[in-house]
């Protein structure tokens, strides 16, 4: 064990986990356990999802299962039956949702084949079921295609990102497809969603440089900004110009629009 420092990383999560849970987590984080490991929320019965070792996942899983940060979300919308998750990650916010929305089908997109991987695992019953659909890919401002880039991290996923190619290398080995948010919508033959949620590392000010119409089919948008991108995106005045209203949250973070 690493004494205080690592009971200090590791004791907000083990109440929120059942106990092999707890024990196969603390010997993650003790750098004793495998690539992956199986947890399974205390507080959210019948729920079970794989993490990485290494990288991010563990933040996601506290943010998502520990603080709740979409909570509030949630108790916004009330009723949902389509939700679209825009950077799903490993899956743990579609979980979330299809968990809160007893009746809801979700579409999640990830552009991150290695975490596309993961999210196809941790989605395989939703799936299933015909719950859940899942789309290896960027939302972009256009239909093409991007290609990724790893930041240079020694995992190859903590710090993901898409860039833009020209449009005349689309079908290039390597890159990654690209779709508006309409067309995402389109083929799902949704023509209005509830919820639609957005945390694409910076992508979201390419994905509202080519328009918010989207907005119009919409009833909440749940947004995760970085850096500078909510000014960028002029946050404020897209919702109003799509008859939407801003939510100020407890979270710096997550930003709500609502219809109405």
């Amino acid at each position: 064990m690493k004494g205080v420092g690592f009971l200090r990383n590791v004791w907000k999560e083990l109440p929120h986990l059942n106990l092999g849970s707890s024990l196969r987590y603390v010997r993650m984080m003790a750098g004793r356990g495998g690539e992956t490991v199986r947890l399974h929320p205390r507080h959210h019965p019948g729920l079970s999802f794989d993490i990485r070792a290494a990288g991010s996942d563990r933040w996601t899983f506290r943010e998502i299962f520990v603080h709740e940060v979409y909570r509030e979300v949630v108790e916004q919308v009330g009723h949902a039956r389509r939700f679209v998750d825009l950077g799903a990650n490993i899956g743990l916010a579609s979980l979330y949702f299809l968990e809160r929305f007893p009746e809801a089908q979700g579409l999640a997109v990830e552009a991150n084949p290695a975490t596309f991987a993961m999210l196809e695992r941790n989605l395989a019953g939703e799936c299933a079921k015909g719950r859940a659909c899942l789309f290896l890919g960027a939302a972009w401002s256009r239909d093409g295609a991007v290609a990724g880039d790893d930041g240079g991290s020694p995992d190859g996923f903590s710090r993901f990102s898409v860039r833009s190619v020209p449009a005349t290398t689309a079908g290039g080995a390597g890159l990654i497809p690209a779709r508006r948010v309409e067309t995402l919508l389109d083929a799902q033959g949704w023509d209005r969603v509830d919820l639609i949620k957005i945390d694409i590392e910076g992508a979201e000010v390419e994905l509202f440089r080519g328009g918010a119409d989207w907005l119009e089919r919409t009833h909440c948008v749940a947004m995760e900004f970085h850096d500078d991108s909510a000014r960028q995106c002029d946050w404020p005045a897209v919702l109003a110009r799509h008859g939407m209203r801003e939510i100020k949250t407890g979270d710096p973070h997550t930003a709500i629009g609502i219809r109405g």
